[in-house]
């Protein structure tokens, strides 16, 4: 990947501002729904999920077009079948991973959460699933890998870049669990950090969006058929 190089402090400061971007963001676009349609409406699982889908692009956009040369920063393109066959291999072994990892931690007790779906309501459901499958992956690739991974590979390289951008993926999912154990937030943290450093690596060895966004499609798609089974829906 070929990117120039800039001084650490600006470059760990960016990458923090970019993490709370997502929640400023996300404060600017659940306000006004809030204040014209109820408290009741941000709690639907899918209003939920299109809030956090635009405020995510409100912060992809605002990086894009404040510190980069808008839209050509992103690394979109066709994937070859090298390309793609790795994309489903990180998929699935997305989907190892949190299999593995889950059973690991609950035989020293500790449960893990990535994945809900919600219970009511037909309409809420399919338009839940859509964005799970297809919005979520497509910006929070773009976000995480793309533009905070690919700026932090500016001052730190490609080992530690990943790294700190699966830890930060990682906080942000840990946080919609907050009410539920600490273990339990810690546990699903390890997962998703690993998770994202996978994601990460695909990103890093084909500089193509295409790829980690397909194999995020993969374990989204299978974690919400599995959840929606749990549930009976």
């Amino acid at each position: 990947m070929n990117v120039a190089r800039t001084k650490p402090l600006k470059s760990v400061g960016i990458a923090v501002g970019l993490f709370l971007s997502v929640w400023i963001a996300s404060l600017l676009v659940t306000a006004p729904v809030a204040l014209f349609f109820g408290e009741s409406a941000v709690q639907n699982p899918a209003v939920t999920g299109l809030l956090s889908v635009a405020a995510t692009g409100i912060a992809i956009s605002t990086y894009i077009f404040t510190f980069e040369n808008g839209f050509s920063y992103l690394d979109f393109a066709p994937p070859s079948t090298q390309k793609a066959l790795l994309g489903i291999g990180c998929g699935i072994l997305l989907i190892a991973v949190q299999i593995i990892l889950t059973q690991i931690f609950s035989l020293i007790g500790v449960s893990v959460s990535t994945s809900t779906a919600p219970e009511s309501g037909t309409v809420t459901y399919y338009t839940f699933a859509a964005l799970a499958i297809f919005a979520v992956p497509l910006v929070e690739e773009m976000f995480y890998r793309n533009i905070i991974q690919k700026h932090l590979q500016k001052t730190f390289g490609a080992a530690t870049s990943i790294l700190i951008a699966a830890i930060i993926f990682a906080a942000t999912h840990s946080a919609n669990f907050i009410g539920l154990s600490t273990a339990t937030i810690i546990g699903t943290g390890a997962v998703v950090t690993i998770q994202g450093i996978i994601l990460g690596y695909s990103f890093y060895r084909t500089d193509n969006i295409t790829v980690p966004v397909l194999a995020h499609l993969i374990n989204n798609a299978v974690a919400f058929v599995v959840v929606s089974s749990e549930f009976g829906l």
